[in-house]
């Protein structure tokens, strides 16, 4: 408790360094004007982000109308406002409205340090002895000092608070009283300051009456927050519109566990088998809220896909929890990326002069991570015009180019910074208005189609030209002569198969013979195939003239080449007599078994020759 004495030592000596947040109303003409009757504030702690609200009852005591009011609030360091509200609270409970009161920042004269000041304009002047209700609310990230600043596995996590028992005003406050919400029941001390009392995991301060302007009474809250406190450090945000049918959403974040740093070892085991003893502020997994109908979800980091998620579909939303490959203590942190797409129809709607227009969320789908810096980047189509955003806050603007498949000019790109977001403005909703002409949705797939038709025509000149350099070079003599060698052994080839067909042709007669007895006809079916043999014999040896005419021709083949014309001259030489035999014998009525004795032989032969014939052929053509 000594050191947690010398906090309040410190805080106590230097009020500008303690998360003091100072939340008053003041006539800009006139300070004293206004007087506050009632304050009633409610401090949520029950995160690592602080949620202050507080309902004021403000009394216009002076003679003159007040048209605009001054919110002013103290946020020393380390503590930053991060989101700031103002409505204006009218008629009954039952049938009460509630209007926004814009706040324009401003630096009064009577600015003191750190304070932030926001001018709110009423609606209506507020009367002379009239009163006003109106409602703060605002939040602060980074507020919240572990104490200890380390801690180690086993250890639960303690955090101090640091604020007034009083709404510090510089005006009279009437009545006042204060409620702290905590996590939990687990309060190691308070600064009280009676009236206060503590019931179950609740502060109540107050009521104070008739507190002074400018009176302040240190306060301070050293309680017990297990909860998480997670904080993405960067967060990149892409929207990829595609007027083809789809939104593609692109997050990448870097995760940190800003609680308590961890110190020690850490223990996988005991960390599994004791979870609601062992690291119990530690960052076991995140719950995303995207649209009802993002599909092809993943969920990856450095290393690759991570199979730790589970996505859901309940009722008008899809839930998307993921786990880290590692639990994150204070002070670890992990990088990843969620990638979903989404139908365009969702997002996107055309107006009626023809201005498309992206409606979306302008922060996380991360419940309660506040973000350090935020960059939500729109990737236009290409040809989009007339581009304008529309951001329900103070975001910095800027434009890039990017380029992507098939792009000429590249795609447009809105691209919005933003630090310190909150869940509350992670909710609220930006647009991104532009112009597209329907012809440049075609530019992309003619653009692939000219370039297929190009690749086609390339590739036809391509096997059409002759690239060689010299035509005298042996080299491309050699190929000449390989190719035409080539050509010639096809050739040869196609009149052997031809010959071939004549040859079966003559025994084909033979069979009719039997069946006809038509004699005359035989002979002169052979003599019309003796004829076209003696022609392919000359065609034969022309061919083969020509390769032995060609220079370096392979010795190998044209030995083949030769034998193979030796064997086709026999087996047609064999097959006329073949025929001429049998015809004559059938002439003479000689018996069918006389007939078959005579041209066994010969049939003997002419299988073996076509066998022969044929493997030499084979060899030719491989």
């Amino acid at each position: 408790m000594a050191s947690l004495g010398a906090v309040g030592v410190r805080f106590a000596r230097n009020l500008a360094v303690f998360a003091l947040v100072l939340v008053s109303l003041a006539c800009v003409c006139q300070a004293s004007d206004l007087v506050i009757v009632r304050a009633d504030r409610k401090i949520d702690l029950q995160t690592h982000l602080v949620r202050n609200s507080a309902t004021l009852k403000v009394e216009n005591a002076g003679t003159s109308p007040a048209s605009s009011v001054v919110l002013a609030l103290l946020v020393p360091p380390p503590g930053r406002l991060a989101f700031a509200t103002a409505v204006l609270l009218q008629g009954k409970v039952k049938s009460r409205t509630f209007q926004e009161l814009p706040l324009t920042p401003i630096t009064p004269s009577y600015a003191v340090e750190n304070g932030v000041y926001f001018e709110a304009q009423l609606p209506t002047p507020l009367e002379p002895g009239k009163t006003a209700q109106v409602e703060v609310y605002f939040v602060v990230i980074n507020a919240l000092t572990p104490h200890p600043a380390e801690i180690t596995q086993a250890d639960p996590q303690l955090v101090i608070f640091e604020d007034s028992h009083y709404l510090t005003s510089p005006y009279p406050v009437r009545s006042q009283s204060t409620i702290i919400r905590l996590p939990s029941h687990q309060i190691e001390s308070f600064t009280a300051k009676e009236p206060s009392r503590k019931t179950d995991s609740e502060i109540k301060l107050g009521p104070y009456e008739g507190v002074e302007k400018g009176e302040v009474s240190p306060l301070l809250v050293h309680y017990e927050n297990n909860r998480p406190f997670p904080l993405f450090e960067r967060a990149e945000r892409e929207y990829e519109i595609s007027h083809w049918g789809n939104v593609y959403v692109t997050e990448d974040y870097h995760l940190v566990h800003s609680g308590a740093k961890h110190k020690g070892m850490f223990s996988r085991l005991d960390y599994q088998h004791r979870p609601m003893a062992i690291g119990v502020s530690s960052l076991r997994g995140l719950m995303a809220v995207l649209p009802e109908r993002a599909n092809t979800v993943y969920y990856r980091d450095e290393i690759g896909n991570i199979s730790s998620s589970h996505l859901r579909y309940p009722h008008r939303k899809a839930e998307l929890e993921i786990e880290p490959r590692y639990p994150l203590l204070g002070g670890w942190s992990v990088t990843f990326r969620v990638g979903y797409s989404v139908p365009l129809s969702d997002l996107v709607s055309i107006s009626t002069d023809g201005t498309r227009v992206l409606n979306a969320t302008f922060g996380s789908p991360f419940a309660d991570v506040p973000i350090k810096h935020l960059t939500v980047k729109v990737v236009l189509p290409e040809g989009s015009y007339g581009i304008s955003a529309d951001v329900p806050f103070h975001v910095g603007k800027s434009t890039e180019t990017k380029y992507s498949y098939l792009d000429t000019v590249g795609r447009p790109v809105v691209v919005l910074d933003k630090t310190d977001v909150v869940p509350e403005q992670g909710i609220m909703h930006f647009q991104v208005r532009y112009k597209f002409s329907a012809i440049a949705l075609f530019t992309e797939p003619l653009l692939l189609v000219l370039a297929f038709f190009l690749l086609f025509l390339l590739f036809i000149a391509y096997t059409h030209s002759d690239l060689t350099i010299s035509k005298t070079a042996p080299s491309y003599l050699a190929k000449l002569h390989h190719e035409e060698f080539l050509d010639l052994i096809q050739r040869l080839s196609r009149l052997v198969a031809d010959r071939a067909a004549q040859i079966e042709s003559l025994d084909a007669g033979l069979v009719k013979l039997g069946r006809s007895g038509d004699v005359a006809g035989a002979k002169a079916a052979r003599r019309a195939v003796e004829g076209e043999l003696k022609e392919s014999a000359r065609e034969i040896a022309a061919v083969v003239e020509k390769i032995e005419a060609l220079p370096k021709a392979p010795a190998g083949p044209v030995r083949t080449v030769q034998v193979l014309v030796v064997k086709e001259k026999e087996r047609a030489e064999r097959a006329v007599a073949k025929h001429t035999v049998a015809v004559e014998a059938y002439e003479r009525k000689t018996p069918a078994k006389e007939i078959d004795a005579k041209i066994a032989p010969m049939q003997q032969r002419l299988g073996a020759l076509k066998a022969e014939i044929k493997e030499l052929v084979m060899a030719l053509e491989e």
